[in-house]
């Protein structure tokens, strides 16, 4: 069962039920029964309505995604909240009042999701420490991944994050998709693409397409085509790769990899890890840019030292992560962090923002910085 038709049912459970949840716990409130005179049929369709009120309101603001995840979040702890106090009465401490925990739900609730808001909406830096014993010399690698641009901010802001990326001096700056997706004004993809242009780093920018880049989820609504997004990027220096392979500065080899949702919408498989480092020299260091973080077994047996991914989001929100970590639930090797398998170690970045959802709570926004040490550099390298 791929993560997709676990999130399908969720939210199809949930439409239903967290909207139920909550006029359940509305319509027994106190001062909504005094005044329908105790009318259960009254109380049922005041509450129908506020809360219909509520999501149409929320739905209006964030869009359908974000409302539902403020009244499912609203619902459960309203409804653990309340079992607590029927546990608390049931012990004999009739103390606790009833309007105390609907109070505390809302609280709660509110400060969970602004929280989350928070962890959305910030950056934060991400930094991985690796040993090599190939010549690499000392280098730092920056990853981007995931910035939707336009959903948590344009291109204005995405200007700022490089210049606090910039800050950190890289060497290399890699980009492992979904930079935009299906709704991202033409505007606002011209003006990130020259924000990436503008970065100075000795080794260049690479930049590798991810499942939403191309449009293809809402066919017919990007207001750009894949060939114009690849010549606003090379036209700003960005070197695009799909399913290529460039060694930088003799002491590496990035191979970006096409997106495995290439073969579902063009009909031609990628290209296979084993082709695409074939013959390349095995004294240099390769890092492999690949969107999505499910080829691992591939990857190791091909002698890839480092694998780049984004896709996941991180998890997203809690309990995606734990879900799909400890139970091996989706299509992904891993969901968010650092690995290593035999001598290939791969890093999943959670990304600088989101598709569509305003909140996290399984992570936080990030980019990531690498700092690779290896063995001196040849003379003259």
């Amino acid at each position: 069962m791929t993560i997709w038709r676990i999130l399908f049912v969720i939210l199809a459970v949930g439409s239903i039920a967290g909207p139920l949840m909550l006029m359940a716990q509305l319509q027994r409130q106190p001062w909504l029964q005094r005044w329908v005179h105790g009318r259960v049929w009254a109380a049922w369709g005041i509450a129908a309505v506020g809360v219909a009120g509520l999501f149409g309101a929320l739905w209006w603001q964030w869009g359908f995604l974000n409302a539902m995840v403020c009244v499912l979040h609203w619902a459960v702890a309203w409804t653990a909240l309340d079992g607590l106090w029927y546990a608390a009465r049931w012990l004999g401490w009739r103390r606790l009042s009833r309007g105390l925990t609907d109070g505390a739900a809302l609280l709660l609730t509110v400060g969970y999701l602004a929280y989350g808001w928070y962890l959305a909406h910030g950056l934060w830096r991400a930094d991985y420490w690796l040993t090599t014993d190939k010549p690499v010399g000392s280098l730092r690698i920056a990853l981007v991944s995931d910035t939707h641009m336009g959903n948590l901010f344009g291109s204005a802001r995405f200007a700022r994050n490089l210049a606090r990326l910039q800050a950190d001096q890289p060497d290399m700056v890699v980009v492992t998709g979904d930079f935009v997706d299906e709704r991202t004004p033409r505007e606002e993809m011209v003006a990130a693409c020259r924000a990436l242009g503008a970065l100075r780093v000795p080794l260049g920018v690479y930049y590798v397409f991810g499942n939403h880049d191309k449009g293809r989820f809402a066919r017919g609504m990007a207001p750009f085509s894949e060939m114009e997004l690849k010549e606003a990027l090379t036209r700003n220096g960005v070197v695009v790769l799909e399913d290529e392979v460039r060694q930088v500065g003799g002491r590496l080899c990035v191979i970006g990899r096409a997106d495995a949702s290439n073969g579902r919408y063009t009909g031609r498989a990628r290209a296979s890890m084993e082709a695409l480092m074939k013959g390349l020299d095995p004294a240099l260091f390769t890092v492999v840019l690949d969107h999505q973080p499910r080829d691992y077994a591939a990857q190791v047996k091909a002698g890839a030292d480092l694998v780049l991914s984004g896709h996941t989001h991180g998890g997203q929100m809690i309990p995606f992560r734990m879900l799909c970590d400890r139970l091996g639930i989706g299509e992904n090797d891993r969901m968010y962090g650092f690995e290593q398998r035999g001598n290939t170690r791969f890093i999943v970045t959670s990304g600088m923002a989101d598709w569509r959802l305003l909140f996290r709570t399984g992570c936080r926004s990030e980019y990531v910085l690498i700092h690779l040490e290896g063995k001196p550099l040849p003379a003259g390298a």
